[in-house]
């Protein structure tokens, strides 16, 4: 059974709202350790990994074979990364300018990066050509971002 498409929207809705929390318990993390911003990011990725890796034993039933991540090209390995530089980014950036503006400016950023992605259709993704319209919406989110700000 495929899901709709107003299903995986509100999906992705509910799987947004939980970020912020994230970035507050983080950055609460790293002052109850009296450590980094990197220390209870460190932490947080590992945690995610671990229930990462329960959830991949308790439904996979076909593992990659040791060729196909090899052969796996270089630029696949950087997702991780990206990941990493979010999570150690939040928990350093939202205790100093709190968790809606800092959420304000990530979407800002994402679709700054999305909208280039589908105009040029990197990474596999189908094109969809940069609009007025969508330069518009471009533009309330960042008016959006000024007056959270």
């Amino acid at each position: 059974m495929q899901a709709s498409t107003a299903t995986l929207i509100a999906l992705t809705v509910i799987a947004g709202g939980m970020l912020p929390i994230q970035f507050a318990i983080n950055a609460r993390l790293a002052t109850k350790l009296d450590s980094t911003a990197i220390l209870a990011a460190l932490i947080s990725v590992i945690v995610s990994t671990i229930a990462l890796l329960v959830v991949a034993f308790a439904t996979l039933d076909k593992w990659p074979r040791w060729e196909q991540l090899k052969d796996a090209p270089s630029w696949m390995w950087i997702g991780g990364v990206l990941g990493a530089v979010f999570v150690a980014s939040s928990t350093f950036v939202v205790p100093k300018i709190g968790a809606s503006v800092f959420v304000a400016a990530v979407l800002f950023g994402q679709i700054v990066v999305s909208m280039l992605i589908d105009h040029n259709g990197y990474l596999g993704v189908p094109t969809d050509p940069v609009t007025l319209q969508r330069v518009l919406g471009l533009t309330l989110v960042f008016a959006g971002l000024l007056i959270i700000r």
